[in-house]
């Protein structure tokens, strides 16, 4: 029976070159950085990069959520979510707090009334924001809350010229293969509390939690190359922007094309990361339709809200709207004119649908 083997496209597709292997096998067959040295340098370029000191590199973001979530103070039995937290945090969370409650937040959205949250101090405040574009943050750290975030996606990305995660007690962000620099996998884990990051670190290190010495290498390779990197995705992001402007919801505030005319170019080539793009539709089954139609990959931006995992029967507004109109499309350094040209034709053919 004769097989055939089909490439399955990435959502994300990695920055990932062969110069990055080379330099990887290099480092290792050659040992001119010898393997403790190897994850030193990851740290402490990334250090320098990001403005921050506590930085710790480890093998998965699951380890990284457990070095948080089994190191914090016992007190903190409530969480506080955004209303978008996808099933892998779910999960996770469900077998360590005892209550967890949404808020009509998600990564489009971040702003709410601390006013309404009751138990701060045995509270943890939990969101993601994936997104790769400036937001406003700078409320979370005047709350008397502990807060924590994946930054994922905007690793890079500053507001006010400081990084977001300079604004919350703990952050998460992904370093597998889809992401604006990859180790291959892994996670990096930033903690404000000096004597917490102490007693997470000497935790990573004695149980051989930390990046390994290969994917340390790759990572050292992909740093050196971040602001290349970066400029790539912003003349596509850019270009997408450009052809489909013209038709632009004015009520959608989620549609990146929105977003972007609250800032210059100028301040988005300094502060951003860009790494999603996403676009509003009338109706999403039909979009996606449409898409599969032309060739073009989509994703839901919220494929289920976490009222619904915990069957709330309240109403969350914000979040709803999102997840009936926000559809990502696919965006990443690879995409060839072919490609652009079918999601110019696709965007431009929905929203006068």
């Amino acid at each position: 029976m004769e097989v055939h083997l089909n490439r399955i496209v990435a959502f994300k597709e990695p920055s990932l070159k062969r110069d990055d292997l080379l330099s990887v096998l290099e480092a290792l067959v050659n040992r001119k950085i010898f393997p403790k040295e190897i994850y030193e340098q990851s740290v402490e370029s990334l250090k320098n990069i990001l403005n921050v000191k506590n930085i710790i590199l480890v093998s998965s973001k699951y380890v990284a959520l457990q070095l948080i979530l089994q190191n914090i103070d016992k007190r903190y039995s409530n969480l506080y979510s955004s209303n978008d937290l996808n099933h892998f945090y779910f999960n996770q969370f469900s077998l360590f707090f005892e209550k967890i409650t949404p808020l009509d937040i998600n990564q489009y959205s971040l702003n709410f009334d601390p006013i309404k949250l009751s138990e701060l101090n045995k509270s943890l405040f939990f969101f993601t924001y994936n997104l790769g574009y400036p937001v406003d943050i700078q409320f979370i750290p005047n709350i008397d809350i502990i807060s924590m975030a994946d930054f994922s996606g905007s690793l890079f990305t500053k507001f006010n010229g400081k990084h977001l995660l300079e604004y919350v007690d703990f952050a998460i962000c992904s370093l597998k293969d889809e992401e604006i620099i990859t180790a291959g996998d892994g996670a990096l884990i930033y903690i404000k509390d000096r004597k917490l990051y102490d007693k997470i670190n000497e935790y990573a290190f004695n149980n051989n939690l930390y990046l390994s010495d290969f994917n340390s290498s790759l990572l050292l390779s992909q740093i050196t190359k971040k602001d290349k990197i970066i400029e790539s995705r912003k003349k596509i992001f850019l270009s997408i922007y450009e052809k489909t402007k013209e038709n632009i919801s004015e009520l959608n505030w989620f549609d990146t094309r929105k977003i972007l005319e609250k800032y210059s170019i100028e301040e988005l080539s300094i502060y951003s990361s860009f790494t999603t793009f996403t676009i509003d539709v009338k109706d999403i089954n039909i979009a996606r339709k449409i898409a599969e139609q032309i060739g073009v990959e989509t994703n839901i931006a919220i494929e289920k809200p976490l009222s619904l995992e915990l069957k709330l029967l309240q109403n969350f507004p914000i979040t709803e709207k999102v997840a009936k109109h926000a559809l990502f499309i696919p965006f990443y350094p690879l995409l060839n004119e072919k490609d652009l040209e079918k999601i110019y034709y696709f965007i431009n053919k929905i929203s006068i649908y």
